[in-house]
């Protein structure tokens, strides 16, 4: 009988070691969240399907139309959800890559979340481009590059 309780309690405590404390809950499967534009434009409907191993996050981000982009950088540490996304984007003629960043916090059954277009470039010849307008106000700046939406469980 010692021997048992002595095995049990190693293997609690090798338990307590491999499963990392600090991790949320699991956020893997699909999401779906509707992303509201400025002026007369359409929302926007988006998804995500995440992978989460431990605190880590991944998975892959779909617009309308189809395509998908790598979720990268991902982290859930109790209820704080951050990730990046690096997306193909047209603008005109131009083929940009754009990199959002994803910040968000686990509310019951959802995500409360703020997606940053945090950087630019141009993906024939990696020219940086300025994510913020230089006739901008602060205000205006927030408004055009800051996006605060829901996600859900699908």
């Amino acid at each position: 009988m010692r021997r048992r309780v002595g095995l049990r309690a190693a293997l609690a405590a090798l338990a307590a070691i491999l499963v990392p404390c600090k991790a949320g809950a699991d956020l893997s499967g699909f999401w779906i969240g509707t992303i509201a534009q400025r002026g007369r434009a359409a929302a926007r409907d988006v998804s995500f399907q995440f992978t989460q191993r431990g605190g880590a996050l991944g998975g892959k981000s779909y617009q309308s139309g189809g395509l998908s982009d790598p979720v990268i950088n991902g982290s859930v540490v109790d209820s704080r959800v951050e990730f990046e996304v690096e997306a193909l984007e047209q603008f005109g003629n131009e083929i940009t890559i754009v990199v959002y960043k994803f910040h968000g916090r686990l509310d019951g059954e959802g995500i409360e979340i703020t997606r940053e277009r945090a950087a630019m470039r141009n993906a024939s010849n990696g020219t940086r481009i300025p994510v913020r307008r230089p006739d901008d106000s602060d205000e205006e700046d927030r408004e055009r590059r800051f996006t605060s939406f829901r996600l859900e469980r699908l």
